[in-house]
Protein backbone atom coordinates (compact mmCIF):
# COMPACT_ATOMS: atom_id res chain seq x y z
CA UNK A 1 0.00 0.00 0.00
CA UNK A 2 1.31 3.54 -0.57
CA UNK A 3 2.41 4.86 2.65
CA UNK A 4 0.03 8.55 1.90
CA UNK A 5 -2.87 5.97 1.31
CA UNK A 6 -1.77 3.97 4.18
CA UNK A 7 -1.60 7.43 6.29
CA UNK A 8 -5.27 8.42 5.73
CA UNK A 9 -6.45 4.91 5.81
CA UNK A 10 -5.05 4.65 9.31
CA UNK A 11 -5.09 8.08 11.10
CA UNK A 12 -7.58 10.47 9.19
CA UNK A 13 -10.75 8.22 7.47
CA UNK A 14 -11.47 6.85 10.89
CA UNK A 15 -11.54 10.52 12.39
CA UNK A 16 -14.10 11.38 9.86
CA UNK A 17 -16.06 8.04 9.48
CA UNK A 18 -19.21 9.97 10.96
CA UNK A 19 -18.88 13.24 9.06
CA UNK A 20 -18.91 11.13 5.92
CA UNK A 21 -21.79 9.48 7.32
CA UNK A 22 -23.80 13.04 7.32
CA UNK A 23 -22.76 13.71 4.23
CA UNK A 24 -24.18 10.68 2.71
CA UNK A 25 -27.75 11.27 4.67
CA UNK A 26 -28.01 14.13 2.80
CA UNK A 27 -27.84 12.44 -0.71
CA UNK A 28 -31.22 10.83 -2.25
CA UNK A 29 -31.03 7.37 -3.55
CA UNK A 30 -30.25 6.70 -6.97
CA UNK A 31 -28.36 10.10 -7.54
CA UNK A 32 -25.55 10.63 -9.55
CA UNK A 33 -22.58 11.99 -7.69
CA UNK A 34 -18.92 13.12 -8.47
CA UNK A 35 -16.57 13.72 -5.45
CA UNK A 36 -13.72 16.34 -5.87
CA UNK A 37 -10.69 15.51 -4.25
CA UNK A 38 -11.72 11.52 -3.17
CA UNK A 39 -8.78 10.59 -1.33
CA UNK A 40 -8.94 7.10 -0.09
CA UNK A 41 -12.36 6.67 -1.38
CA UNK A 42 -13.38 6.20 1.96
CA UNK A 43 -16.96 8.57 1.17
CA UNK A 44 -17.15 7.62 -2.15
CA UNK A 45 -17.18 4.10 -1.05
CA UNK A 46 -20.54 4.64 1.30
CA UNK A 47 -21.99 6.93 -1.15
CA UNK A 48 -21.96 4.05 -3.99
CA UNK A 49 -24.04 1.81 -1.27
CA UNK A 50 -27.42 4.22 -2.32
CA UNK A 51 -25.99 5.77 -5.51
CA UNK A 52 -26.51 5.29 -9.44
CA UNK A 53 -23.08 6.52 -10.63
CA UNK A 54 -20.08 7.97 -7.93
CA UNK A 55 -17.31 9.69 -9.85
CA UNK A 56 -13.77 10.25 -8.03
CA UNK A 57 -11.75 12.87 -9.13
CA UNK A 58 -8.42 13.69 -7.21
CA UNK A 59 -4.75 15.01 -8.45
CA UNK A 60 -3.36 12.67 -6.67
CA UNK A 61 -2.70 9.37 -8.89
CA UNK A 62 -1.47 7.96 -5.64
CA UNK A 63 -4.69 8.07 -4.28
CA UNK A 64 -7.23 7.55 -7.20
CA UNK A 65 -4.65 4.30 -7.87
CA UNK A 66 -5.50 3.16 -4.01
CA UNK A 67 -9.23 3.94 -3.94
CA UNK A 68 -9.94 2.59 -7.20
CA UNK A 69 -7.81 -1.03 -5.69
CA UNK A 70 -10.61 -0.53 -2.51
CA UNK A 71 -13.72 -0.49 -4.69
CA UNK A 72 -12.48 -3.18 -6.67
CA UNK A 73 -11.84 -5.54 -3.83
CA UNK A 74 -15.00 -4.76 -2.66
CA UNK A 75 -16.55 -5.07 -6.18
CA UNK A 76 -18.34 -1.73 -6.78
CA UNK A 77 -18.88 -1.46 -10.26
CA UNK A 78 -20.91 1.95 -9.69
CA UNK A 79 -17.64 3.78 -9.07
CA UNK A 80 -14.82 5.45 -10.95
CA UNK A 81 -11.66 7.02 -9.76
CA UNK A 82 -10.01 9.96 -12.17
CA UNK A 83 -6.83 11.44 -11.78
CA UNK A 84 -7.73 15.40 -12.76
CA UNK A 85 -7.41 19.07 -11.37
CA UNK A 86 -10.55 19.93 -10.04
CA UNK A 87 -10.68 23.40 -11.24
CA UNK A 88 -10.38 22.13 -14.83
CA UNK A 89 -12.94 19.19 -15.13
CA UNK A 90 -13.77 19.84 -19.19
CA UNK A 91 -14.03 15.86 -20.00
CA UNK A 92 -17.51 15.86 -18.10
CA UNK A 93 -20.51 17.60 -19.17
CA UNK A 94 -22.73 20.42 -17.98
CA UNK A 95 -25.15 19.44 -14.92
CA UNK A 96 -24.26 15.96 -15.60
CA UNK A 97 -24.65 15.26 -11.60
CA UNK A 98 -27.26 15.47 -9.18
CA UNK A 99 -24.71 16.36 -6.95
CA UNK A 100 -21.01 17.44 -6.43
CA UNK A 101 -19.14 16.68 -2.95
CA UNK A 102 -16.04 17.99 -1.74
CA UNK A 103 -14.92 17.11 1.70
CA UNK A 104 -11.67 19.40 3.61
CA UNK A 105 -10.00 19.89 0.62
CA UNK A 106 -10.55 23.41 -0.40
CA UNK A 107 -8.69 25.03 2.88
CA UNK A 108 -5.27 23.51 1.60
CA UNK A 109 -5.00 25.28 -1.29
CA UNK A 110 -4.95 28.93 -2.63
CA UNK A 111 -7.81 31.14 -2.92
CA UNK A 112 -8.16 31.28 -6.50
CA UNK A 113 -8.01 27.49 -7.00
CA UNK A 114 -11.25 27.79 -4.14
CA UNK A 115 -13.16 29.53 -6.57
CA UNK A 116 -12.32 27.71 -9.47
CA UNK A 117 -12.87 24.51 -8.47
CA UNK A 118 -16.19 25.74 -6.42
CA UNK A 119 -17.37 26.90 -10.17
CA UNK A 120 -16.53 23.79 -11.91
CA UNK A 121 -18.59 21.76 -9.42
CA UNK A 122 -21.63 24.32 -10.07
CA UNK A 123 -21.05 24.06 -14.09
CA UNK A 124 -21.30 20.17 -13.93
CA UNK A 125 -24.16 19.32 -11.03
CA UNK A 126 -27.66 20.84 -9.88
CA UNK A 127 -26.34 20.50 -6.03
CA UNK A 128 -22.81 21.38 -4.34
CA UNK A 129 -22.15 19.67 -0.96
CA UNK A 130 -18.91 21.47 0.71
CA UNK A 131 -17.70 20.28 4.26
CA UNK A 132 -14.75 21.96 5.58
CA UNK A 133 -12.98 24.01 8.93
CA UNK A 134 -15.54 25.96 10.19
CA UNK A 135 -13.58 29.54 10.79
CA UNK A 136 -12.46 30.44 13.41
CA UNK A 137 -12.25 27.09 14.92
CA UNK A 138 -13.84 26.15 17.94
CA UNK A 139 -11.59 26.66 21.31
CA UNK A 140 -12.45 23.06 21.87
CA UNK A 141 -10.36 19.94 22.02
CA UNK A 142 -11.63 19.17 18.61
CA UNK A 143 -10.85 22.74 16.99
CA UNK A 144 -7.17 22.57 18.45
CA UNK A 145 -7.16 18.74 17.18
CA UNK A 146 -7.92 20.22 13.64
CA UNK A 147 -5.11 22.84 14.11
CA UNK A 148 -2.48 20.55 15.37
CA UNK A 149 -3.28 18.03 12.13
CA UNK A 150 -3.16 20.49 9.77
CA UNK A 151 0.47 22.17 10.94
CA UNK A 152 1.85 18.43 10.73
CA UNK A 153 0.55 18.34 6.55
CA UNK A 154 3.08 21.43 6.81
CA UNK A 155 4.39 23.15 3.81
CA UNK A 156 1.66 24.53 1.29
CA UNK A 157 -1.05 22.59 3.02
CA UNK A 158 -0.46 24.65 5.88
CA UNK A 159 -0.08 28.31 4.28
CA UNK A 160 -3.22 27.40 2.83
CA UNK A 161 -5.30 26.68 5.93
CA UNK A 162 -3.79 29.43 7.93
CA UNK A 163 -4.59 32.02 4.69
CA UNK A 164 -8.38 30.15 4.69
CA UNK A 165 -8.98 30.63 8.45
CA UNK A 166 -7.72 34.40 8.14
CA UNK A 167 -10.19 34.98 5.33
CA UNK A 168 -12.92 33.80 7.16
CA UNK A 169 -13.39 30.11 5.69
CA UNK A 170 -16.17 28.55 3.06
CA UNK A 171 -18.92 30.81 4.18
CA UNK A 172 -16.91 34.35 2.99
CA UNK A 173 -15.79 32.46 -0.21
CA UNK A 174 -19.46 31.42 -0.80
CA UNK A 175 -20.74 35.00 -0.13
CA UNK A 176 -17.81 36.55 -2.60
CA UNK A 177 -18.92 33.79 -5.53
CA UNK A 178 -22.91 35.36 -4.75
CA UNK A 179 -23.54 31.42 -4.21
CA UNK A 180 -26.61 31.24 -1.34
CA UNK A 181 -26.88 28.41 0.93
CA UNK A 182 -29.42 26.48 0.88
CA UNK A 183 -28.46 24.87 4.10
CA UNK A 184 -25.94 24.42 6.59
CA UNK A 185 -24.99 22.14 9.69
CA UNK A 186 -22.05 21.63 11.60
CA UNK A 187 -20.11 18.40 12.59
CA UNK A 188 -17.25 17.30 14.96
CA UNK A 189 -17.71 19.37 17.85
CA UNK A 190 -18.31 22.57 15.62
CA UNK A 191 -15.03 22.14 14.40
CA UNK A 192 -16.44 21.05 10.67
CA UNK A 193 -19.37 23.25 8.70
CA UNK A 194 -21.39 21.17 6.19
CA UNK A 195 -22.96 23.39 3.26
CA UNK A 196 -25.55 22.74 0.90
CA UNK A 197 -26.37 24.86 -2.33
CA UNK A 198 -28.50 24.29 -5.05
CA UNK A 199 -27.41 25.08 -8.18
CA UNK A 200 -30.26 24.62 -10.96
Amino acid sequence: MFLACKFYKILIDPLLKKLRKEIASLIPEKSNIIEIGSGTGAQSIILSQTANRVVGIDINDVMTSCATKKANSLNLNNIKYHTADGSNLNFISDKEFDFAIITLALHELENELRIQIINEMKRISNHLIIADYNAPLPKNFSGFGSNIIEKIAGGSHYKGFKDYIKKGGIITILNQMDLKIENQYNAISNSIIIIEIKTS
